[in-house]
Formats: structure tokens, C-alpha cells, sequence
């Protein structure tokens, strides 16, 4: 495994949770009444009102903050791992917001 490039990612990783504060990690985690919510909220497409939701709120559905290029976190990890940084898994994180 190379170390430089797994601090290369986490950092990135870090960065991209510092800016955007996603709420949960997948999709799963997301508890059903939210979904329901969010699609009861919606009059016309529900369907692109969760997607959007999804987008905003899933970090493996985010388009990572310090890209300038379209790339979403999940695919950003596939890419990394076909890199030779074989399996990755991203449990979780902790965001501390200090004087805030």
C-alpha cells in the first residue's frame, strides 16, 4: 500500500468534509421517514427532489469540494483503489466545528 497516496486521500477526504458536512455516508443511512419527507415535500419530480437531496446530503453522492472536475466520492475511492491502494472502506468521520 502507498502511504503517501493514502494521506493524499485522506486529506482530501478531510477537506471535502470540512466544506460540504455531508450528514450521512450512503445512501442505507439515510433513515426512510427522511426519504419520505423530502419526497412528500415535492410536488412535481419527486424522484430528482431525493436524488438532489441525495446529492446534497450523502458524502458517497457529493461531488468532491476540492475538484474542479465532476467527481463524486464513491468514484473518486474506486478510482484510488484501481490505483493500487487496493480495498477501501470509509466507516465514518467526525466533523468538530470549534468557535463556532
Amino acid at each position: 500500500m502507498n502511504a503517501k497516496a493514502l494521506g493524499e486521500l485522506a486529506s482530501q477526504l478531510a477537506l471535502h468534509v470540512a466544506a460540504m458536512k455531508p450528514n450521512y455516508l450512503v445512501e442505507a443511512d439515510v433513515p426512510q421517514e427522511v426519504k419520505e419527507k423530502v419526497i412528500a415535500e415535492e410536488e412535481k419530480d419527486k424522484k430528482k427532489a431525493l436524488e438532489k437531496f441525495l446529492a446534497r446530503e450523502v458524502m458517497m453522492e457529493q461531488e468532491l469540494a476540492t475538484s474542479d472536475e465532476p467527481l463524486k466520492i464513491r468514484d473518486l475511492i474506486a478510482a484510488k483503489e484501481k490505483e493500487g491502494l487496493g480495498r477501501l472502506t470509509l466507516r465514518e468521520w467526525a466533523l468538530f466545528n470549534i468557535g463556532a
